[in-house]
Formats: structure tokens, C-alpha cells, sequence
């Protein structure tokens, strides 16, 4: 029964909810930045998204039996809600300076994480490496970090790792 709630929400639910606030936005004009500063209760799915994200981390590291896991892990969740609590605005530049860096570095602790994590699991390293490719290559193509990079990104992130947890031992 867990894995199939597990299954359920990785798979179906959670992506589902990173789409969702885009059903009245637009995917390449728009952000989840953008979108939470217009419509405050769009934060709601966004944090059930990065609660299954840091249940999912938390057991891949475990499942995994990654050593310091409980210690690096919660932190790009920590970073993520930091940054959707420090809002995006043009007119504030500092503050919009440390809401660009800290998704920076969220960026790149998910990427050491992720690298650490399938460093003996090449098709998951590979699936994440394309994913992780075609979102960047989104963003490039609309030349800003866009709703259609983040949702490719998060989902892809999600359903990786879910299938990872998934896998028979």
C-alpha cells in the first residue's frame, strides 16, 4: 500500500501540482515567483510539492543507505522555501539578487546531491542529466528561467527519485 501512495503521489499528484498554477498562467512568460507574488494561494501546492520532495530525498538516501544523508538532504528543501518566501521584484534589487543566488545554489546542491546519489546508477544519472539538459535548454531558448524549465525540472526531479525509491532491490 505505501508504494503505491508513494507511486501515486511521485508519478501523478505531485507533477499535477507543479502544473497546476500554471493553468491560469503561462508557461513562458511567467515563474512560480511570478505567479506567487500575483496570486498568493499558489504557494499551497507548491508546498505540498516540496514536502514529498524532501519525504522522497529522505528516503532515496535512505533506501540508498547514503552515509550524512539526514544532514545535506533537508537543506535544498530549507533553500526552496527561502526562496519562494524572499520574493522576485525588479524594483528591489538586493533582495531579488538573494533570491537569484539562492536559486543558484539550490541548483547546484540538487546537482551534487543527485550526482552523489546515482553515482552507481547510471540510467537514473543519465535521466536526470537529460532532464536536467532540457531544462536548462528551455530557459536558454526563452532567455529567462521560465515556468516550462522550472516544471520540467521540478517533475522530472520528482518522478527520478520516486522511481529510484521504487526500484526492487
Amino acid at each position: 500500500m505505501h508504494k503505491r501512495i508513494t507511486a501515486l503521489l511521485g508519478y501523478l499528484i505531485v507533477p499535477f501540482l507543479f502544473v497546476l498554477p500554471y493553468i491560469r498562467h503561462s508557461l513562458i512568460t511567467e515563474n512560480y515567483t511570478l505567479i506567487i507574488n500575483a496570486e498568493p494561494v499558489y504557494i499551497l501546492p507548491l508546498l505540498v510539492c516540496l514536502c514529498y520532495l524532501f519525504y522522497i530525498l529522505m528516503k532515496a538516501g535512505e533506501t540508498l543507505h547514503i552515509p550524512g544523508y539526514k544532514k545535506i538532504y533537508p537543506l535544498p528543501v530549507i533553500l526552496f522555501l527561502c526562496i519562494m518566501c524572499i520574493p522576485y521584484r525588479e524594483e528591489s534589487a538586493p533582495v531579488s539578487q538573494i533570491h537569484v543566488l539562492l536559486g543558484y545554489i539550490v541548483f547546484i546542491l540538487m546537482n551534487l546531491i543527485m550526482f552523489r546519489m546515482f553515482v552507481f546508477a547510471p540510467k537514473y544519472r543519465m535521466a536526470y542529466v537529460l532532464c536536467t539538459m532540457l531544462a536548462m535548454g528551455t530557459a536558454v531558448t526563452f532567455l529567462s528561467v521560465c515556468g516550462l524549465a522550472e516544471v520540467i525540472y521540478a517533475s522530472s526531479l520528482v518522478i527520478i527519485l520516486t522511481a529510484k525509491v521504487q526500484q526492487k532491490k
